[in-house]
């Protein structure tokens, strides 16, 4: 079925059926036996073959191409096209035909048993299911076919307008097509579909499809879309209702199968993500949570100065324990899980009974906030760290203090005892970690490598490890026993919770960027990251048997994940981290990418596989570039950089410097040199066959972004945030022009093929064009955005940036004046347009607005921030 286009496919998925029918019409006329199970096959095939007509239809009509969902079934097609090849064959003896006419059909026994009957339906009703969806989809598209592009220059009470008049045309004809209750639907329920559809017109065509499918109840169709509570897309909120109604009665199997089918039809990440459930309740941020040992319940401490107690099966809420006067930023069940301690801004710890909700104990004591709180494992010591810089041991029977240690210099964020109870460890706005003896209250270890407050430890299963999350934005992993550091693993923003899971292998973290990601704490890799949070998360903790992890965030929500769910196999092809850099082989065939998860890819653009794996980079990718001849590709990451075999993917060469971390490289022309410009402000000039360090070239007083060299390799250009662009002698490194001008950090630079003229693209959104020989500007071009990746065109009319294609003043270059080619008029607008012959063609929602872009010719790409790619041609 490869090779089929779907119109093909399902056209010969009918014919199948129209056989498979009529030979079950044959067997029921024939066969006493099993009639009730044959006639139930014949009624599944026929019904299948009624949707496929349905989908024919749309598919050979006009708007056929436009029909996207339909045309990502290739799977589900091929996968339903086997099982009725399989069943006609069983049904259907074949060369037997002479045989069935002469003895007819009471010589032939029904050839399935009752559980393979059952089997095949299961199968069959899963791909109705898909197709059914796939057709509500494709017939919103076919018919309500809206320019939706001009929607986001209408105001929302306009759009919310027609969309309540759409809607009552359409639900006034679907009550009367349906004869529903001249009450359906109810005045709020009519409001609240209104109000959920804005600003999208294809929620509300697609909800009318919903109501109209004769296999669903609209009633049952609009409770589901209202009832469910959502916090991501729009589309979601309806696609997700009806996933989880096609779900209803299907194995644990199948589930898994008609989720895998749905993702090809709908692309809605929480349908196949981790998390499973919302807690709502919290009038603020949650600031703390954490599981009682048994894991059946999860305590959240929240801005709004209560702890709530929910049972983490069901999702419900248990109890709500108030008493603080300020908000909760800490708690921590007692190992035996009876009682609950919480620390807050009002200065003291409060212990609860878990079992009761009642008020046990208030120890009072702390001169400032209490901002963590932690059981000893054997429940006898309460301790508590606060913004008066102190540690404090409490003993949690008679509240006694047993201890206050000093030492640190700051605020203490958190607390922690060690497995067996040896140790405690501290954290603070000091930016140390401190280990204590919670006997003696000795100082044993103080460590020292954070630039930012430590906001939260962990200590490893084992106790050999422990693990610090920082505003610095990074993780450190240390040893307990020498203090040495082991890991650092950084991310995008402050991490402000970490967990171990039960196993020491994986780290949980938390942090100001909204995700939550798990790491490898042997190799320090990022494994996963689930998103869902709308604002930063303050807290995350795992379950002890490691199956669920909670997190709490300044969303005012609590959101529980199951660690068992898989990443989608395509995500693991994928960087699982924002994606930083990207090029294209000078055929246009392979895509480079370099992710914050220090790995490079090379994929292939007409398949859309990884074809290459490059591991080795301990940080993350800021620059990859592919020699002149497409045979190499090197990659840049803080201290090395590396020149990879594009048909291997063998390790070709490696630079090391300690002194500056790496940001810029560039291939000379005949692609025996390497140039690459670094924090230290150096530009450096490497032979790659040699692998040595050929030249040091120092001037620029701030980092530099951009190294190009000329066409000729006389001249290297190397642009910085010094706001200056500055030419090389490649020879001996002698400075030939400083050329000033730009009013913000210069990414880019690029020479014409004939090295006459230099191009230049800043933070200032602007491109200047600089004569060589001269060093005098010649042309200003203002940009929506920032352009880092620069170009010339052969001819010299344009530039080719990672924003588009940019036309120059020609004169410059050939003395020739020439417009744009057709298939060089894309550009990305603002990063929230996509723009063709300078007119607004495709509006990029937030969550697809790319952190890198490339193009050539009619091919754009785009990295976004999830990892994700999304690969754009154009017919122009």
């Amino acid at each position: 079925m490869d090779g089929l286009s779907s119109a093909a496919s399902v056209i010969a998925i009918i014919q199948l059926a129209g056989s498979i029918v009529k030979f079950c019409g044959g067997y029921i006329q024939e066969v006493k036996d099993a009639r009730d199970e044959i006639f139930e096959l014949q009624r599944t095939v026929a019904d299948l073959a009624g949707i496929l007509q349905e989908l024919k239809v749309l598919l050979q009509g006009p708007n056929g191409a436009k029909l996207s969902s339909s045309h990502t079934l290739n799977d589900p097609f091929t996968k339903c096209h086997l099982t009725l090849t399989s069943l006609e064959a069983t049904v259907d003896p074949g060369k037997g035909k002479r045989v069935i006419k002469k003895l007819g059909f009471r010589a032939w026994k029904w050839p399935l048993d009752r559980i393979e009957v059952k089997k095949i339906i299961e199968d069959l009703e899963r791909y109705k299911s898909s197709f059914t969806l796939s057709l509500a989809i494709d017939q919103t598209i076919a018919n309500y076919d809206y320019e939706i592009l001009v929607l986001h220059e209408v105001s929302d009470s306009e759009i919310k307008n027609d969309i309540s008049l759409f809607l009552q045309h359409r639900l006034a004809e679907i009550k009367a097509e349906r004869s529903m209750p001249i009450d359906w639907p109810t005045n709020t329920d009519f409001n609240n579909l209104v109000t959920l559809s804005v600003p999208l017109f294809i929620f509300a065509a697609t909800a009318c499809r919903l109501f109209q499918d004769p296999h669903w109840d609209p009633v049952d169709s609009l409770a589901d879309i209202l009832a469910y509570r959502n916090e991501g897309s729009k589309l979601e909120g309806m696609y997700v209702p009806v996933l989880n109604r096609l779900l209803q009665k299907q194995s644990k199997k199948q589930e898994e199968q008609l989720v895998q089918e749905f993702r090809e039809v709908v692309d809605v990440a929480k349908t196949w993500s981790a998390e499973l459930q919302t807690l709502e309740g919290h009038l603020g941020a949650v600031y703390s949570v954490a599981f009682s040992l048994d894991g059946r319940l999860l305590a959240s401490g929240s801005w709004d100065k209560t702890i709530k107690l929910w049972d983490t099966t069901t999702g419900a809420l248990q109890q709500t324990l108030e008493g603080h006067s300020d908000s909760c930023r800490s708690v921590v069940f007692s190992p035996d899980g009876s009682q609950l301690a919480s620390g807050s801004c009002d200065k003291t710890i409060r212990l609860w009974d878990t079992a009761t909700g009642a008020l046990m104990q208030t120890f009072e004591g702390h001169s400032d906030s209490c901002k963590s709180v932690a059981f000893s494992p054997d429940s006898q010591l309460l301790v508590s760290g606060s913004e008066d810089k102190t540690v404090r041991l409490w003993n949690s029977t008679t509240k006694a203090l047993q201890m206050s240690l000093h030492g640190h210099r700051g605020a203490v964020y958190s607390v922690k005892f060690s497995p067996d109870g040896h140790l405690l460890a501290s954290g603070s706005e000091d930016k140390t970690i401190k280990i204590w003896d919670p006997t003696t209250g000795v100082l044993q270890q103080t460590l020292e490598s954070h630039s930012g407050w430590v906001c939260s430890l962990a200590f490893s299963a084992n106790g050999r490890c422990l693990a610090s999350g920082s505003n610095d934005r990074t993780i450190r992993l240390w040893d307990t026993t020498t203090g040495i550091l082991q890991q650092t693993l950084k991310g995008q923003d402050g991490f402000q919770s970490v967990a171990f899971l039960s196993d020491d292998r994986t780290l949980v973290s938390g942090s100001l960027d909204k995700r939550i990601q798990l790491w490898d704490t042997t190799t320090g890799a990022l494994k996963r990251i689930l998103t869902g949070h709308t604002v930063g998360v303050r807290s995350v903790a795992s379950s002890p048997d490691s199956h669920l992890l909670a997190s709490g965030s300044q969303d005012g929500t609590v959101r529980l994940w199951d660690t068992a769910t898989e990443t989608p196999h395509e995500a693991l092809q994928s960087p699982s981290d924002r994606i930083r850099s990207m090029a294209l082989s000078p055929d246009g065939r392979l895509l480079a990418l370099g992710s914050d998860d220090t790995i490079v890819r090379l994929r292939n653009i007409s398949t859309e596989t990884t074809i290459q794996t490059l591991r080795g980079h301990l940080h993350w990718i800021w620059s990859v570039v592919f020699s002149p001849d497409g045979r190499l590709l090197a990659s840049c990451s803080r201290e090395t950089i590396r020149v990879w075999d594009v048909a291997t993917g063998d390790l070709h060469q490696a630079f090391k410097s300690r002194l500056g971390e790496f940001r810029s490289i560039a291939f000379s022309a005949d692609g025996r040199l390497l140039a690459s410009g670094s924090c230290d402000k150096m530009v450096r000039v490497w032979d790659i066959a040699a692998g040595a360090l050929k030249r040091t070239i120092e001037g620029h007083s701030g980092w530099v972004w951009a190294v190009a060299f000329s066409a000729n390799g006389h001249i290297i250009a190397s642009g910085s945030d010094d706001k200056t662009v500055r030419l090389w002698n490649a020879a001996t490194g002698a400075v030939r022009q400083t050329l000033e001008g730009h009013s913000g950090w210069v990414r880019s630079v690029a020479f014409s093929a004939n090295s006459h003229i230099l191009a230049s693209g800043s933070d200032d959104k602007t491109v200047r064009l600089w004569d060589i020989a001269t060093g005098a500007l010649r042309q200003t071009v203002n940009v929506e955005g920032t352009v880092v990746e620069l170009q010339f065109s052969d001819d010299g009319t344009y530039l080719i940036t990672n924003l588009g294609y940019i036309s120059v003043q020609s004169r410059y270059v050939d003395h020739i004046s020439k417009p744009l080619p057709t298939n060089a008029q894309i550009f990305i607008q603002g990063l929230q347009w996509i723009t063709l012959q300078g007119i607004k063609a495709l509006w990029l929602p937030p969550d697809f607005r790319p952190t890198c872009s490339t193009v050539k010719d009619k091919t754009l790409v785009l990295g976004h921030e999830s990892g994700r790619i999304s690969t754009i041609e154009f017919n122009l």
